[in-house]
């Protein structure tokens, strides 16, 4: 066995003949008081100011993507019962020529429109400003790369490209972000069929419609009522029978943008509540304590629904942050809470110890900087994820 002494002995040794050729040696130490040689630099060059697009008054050509949801499908034509006022027209496609190869999802009514709204606005922007911002759009499939992808690329990408002095191109930029219907999304309610039809016969009751209709009014929403989904006879129980897989829920799909859509279904899941006969209160709130008092995955809020036989329905996360609304849209109160229960006591009850929350949770702030490229990026393509986390800690981020 080998002695620590000789081990160091033997680093020391090894220290001791290191040359100034290898990694650790001292390099050479150069004669200061003669000229360095070979070394050539042009003062003029080095001190010349580069362009700051950023500054006002230089020209700059700005080019952006407008993150289109324009893969997003609309519900099956054969499966709608009922739609909302024009929702029919917007998601779903004319009579195709071919029905074995159905036009892409890009090509719908709602996406074109979209499209073509962003080219007007960008024609209004030139025209506005005098020519002294050039505003272009550009829309196509991306072309495909060798080895990038593994099918055919069906998604419709939109730029933008501007053209101007660079105080109003980054103006010009946030208005149409600011106008332009960028989260499209859909969501999907399931309600029993024996809740909302008239029993006995296949309609659909004639107050539930109305109220359908009043919330894509109110909100700016498409709403469609389903037929169940289709029997998968595969995945069925080998002990089942067809007769007792019959789904008896229908589907109540709702699209639009962000804000919207979650409003909307916010305010159909409160009318079922209310079919079901249950009481309807609400609560103001400020709204940057709305996910501190829930707890980590909302764990607070299920201990209270649970405890209380309630239904608490919080307002979205981040209301107006793409600062895009529907005209003639009527938003939900960013502070408000509603509570839906089977008696006025019991949210009572839930009011109470939402109160109690707000007086024992503790707050931390930190203050965050951050670059405003890194702000579009986390506003453009991270807002889900931030949601998610602050969920998920049971925090809030003011953006």
């Amino acid at each position: 066995m080998h002695k620590i002494s000789n081990f160091t002995g033997q680093a020391r040794h090894g220290w001791d003949k290191m040359t100034p050729a290898m990694g650790f040696g001292r390099p050479h130490h150069q004669d200061m008081s003669m000229p360095p040689t070979n070394i050539k630099r042009n003062m003029a060059t080095q001190h010349q100011m580069q362009p700051n697009p950023q500054v006002p008054g230089h020209l700059v050509n700005l080019s952006f993507n407008i993150p289109f949801a324009s893969n997003l499908s609309g519900p099956d034509p054969d499966s709608v019962i009922y739609a909302s006022p024009g929702a029919y027209a917007r998601w779903t496609h004319p009579q195709p020529n071919n029905p074995d190869s159905p036009p892409p999802n890009h090509e719908l009514p709602v996406h074109a429109r979209n499209v073509d709204n962003l080219r007007s606005l960008c024609k209004v922007i030139t025209e506005a400003s005098n020519a002294q911002v050039q505003a272009t759009v550009t829309s196509a499939r991306p072309k495909p790369v060798p080895g990038m992808q593994r099918g055919p690329l069906n998604t419709l990408v939109t730029n933008v490209c501007l053209s101007g002095d660079s105080d109003l191109v980054y103006k010009m930029r946030a208005k149409i972000l600011n106008e332009t219907p960028i989260t499209l999304r859909s969501a999907t309610v399931d309600v029993d069929s024996t809740l909302i039809m008239v029993p006995g016969t296949e309609g659909v009751r004639t107050d539930v419609l109305r109220h359908m209709d009043d919330i894509s009014d109110r909100t700016k929403a498409d709403i469609f009522l389903l037929n169940p989904r289709p029997l998968d006879v595969d995945s069925a129980s080998i002990h089942g029978t067809i007769d007792s897989l019959v789904e008896n829920r229908l589907r109540l799909m709702i699209f639009g943008d962000m804000e919207c859509c979650e409003h909307a279904k916010t305010r159909i899941l409160i009318m079922i509540d209310q079919i079901l006969m249950r009481q309807v209160d609400t609560i103001k709130l400020e709204l940057s304590l709305h996910t501190l008092i829930c707890g980590r995955h909302r764990r607070n809020i299920k201990l209270i629904e649970s405890a209380t036989g309630t239904a608490i329905y919080f307002p979205p996360l981040f209301p107006g942050i793409f600062g895009y609304s529907p005209a003639g849209s009527y938003p939900r109160a960013r502070d408000e809470i509603i509570i839906t229960g089977e008696s006025q006591e019991n949210i009572m009850q839930a009011k109470r110890r939402l109160q109690d929350l707000v007086l024992t949770t503790k707050t931390f702030v930190k203050d965050v900087a951050i670059t405003t490229s890194k702000v579009d990026y986390i506003l453009l393509e991270r807002l889900d994820k931030i949601r998610k986390i602050v969920e998920q800690n049971g925090s809030y981020v003011l953006l």
